[in-house]
């Protein structure tokens, strides 16, 4: 793994670079991590994951991001954007090909849908394809706005529990332990989108991609997810035709998180349909 250093708006921050193994098909994936915007690491795929994914000859580029409460979500997708940009303004200078795959796990795939909407508005340099595991278009859900029953199973915070976890200065690094609690505490309390900077919800953060042709999209989903709903990925499956839906039987969120058989045979129909 490569560490790749970047500024955007005047934020230094880090980016992870892990380079093709054996022949290289010189197309990169730009990864974007979940964690509800709040939480969560550019560092967060699996080993056997990255494996898979550079053994078939991917270059694969893990972004990072500012967090929320500390950067709105409109901040954080304008934040995204410039680092695109930057991407495709230096891949060059990576070594890399300009020839993108956009990949988001959860909240990263809220963020690489909204990229790809970018792109498409822009008429230029278009991902060729979209990977959205377990993600979401819209916030606005009545599961994502109100009291979450799945969260309110947890033991019961307070603000004053988890408001220590908020930093002075935009976060992006996040360590698990302090900063999950807040998004616990976000979707106990339904005051989820009032951490991201979002009173109603505003057409800056919809994604709002209906009638735009976007790129060929693989979708992946557990029908027992309990934090963010199936629905969302089956109707993401209705709505674009050019969509894939890999259905999981887990009971977990990220149930590729773990390797074994459903999840490698995941990632053997994701390269499948990659090619």
């Amino acid at each position: 793994m490569e560490t790749i250093e970047l500024e955007i708006s005047g934020f230094r921050h880090q980016a992870s670079l892990h380079r093709a193994m054996g022949h290289r098909v010189n197309k990169t994936i730009v990864y974007y991590h979940g964690g509800g915007f709040i939480f969560g690491s550019k560092d967060d795929l699996p080993v056997y994951a990255i494996h898979t994914l550079t053994s078939a000859g991917y270059d694969l580029l893990c972004m990072e991001y500012p967090k929320a409460p500390e950067m709105s979500l409109s901040q954080i997708c304008d934040f995204i954007e410039q680092q695109l940009m930057w991407y495709l303004e230096n891949h060059k200078n990576l070594d890399l090909s300009k020839d993108y795959i956009l990949f988001g796990r959860s909240a990263g795939g809220y963020l690489a849908l909204y990229l790809a909407k970018i792109m498409v508005s822009k008429k230029d340099r278009l991902p060729s394809k979209l990977i959205i595991f377990y993600g979401y278009e819209t916030l606005n859900k009545p599961e994502f706005i109100l009291c979450s029953d799945y969260y309110l199973n947890y033991p019961k915070l307070t603000w004053d529990d988890v408001k220590s976890a908020v930093e002075k200065q935009p976060v992006f690094e996040t360590i698990v332990q302090k900063r999950y609690p807040l998004y616990i505490y976000a979707r106990q309390t339904g005051q989820w989108l009032s951490l991201l900077g979002i009173n109603e919800i505003k057409k800056k953060e919809e994604i709002g991609v209906q009638g735009i042709e976007i790129p060929d999209i693989f979708l992946a989903a557990s029908f027992y997810d309990k934090d963010v709903r199936y629905q969302n990925s089956l109707e993401m499956n209705k709505e674009y035709s050019n969509s894939l839906l890999f259905t999981s039987w887990s009971n977990k969120h990220e149930f590729d998180e773990v390797e074994n058989s459903e999840s490698v045979e995941l990632y053997k129909r994701l390269l499948e349909w990659i090619y």
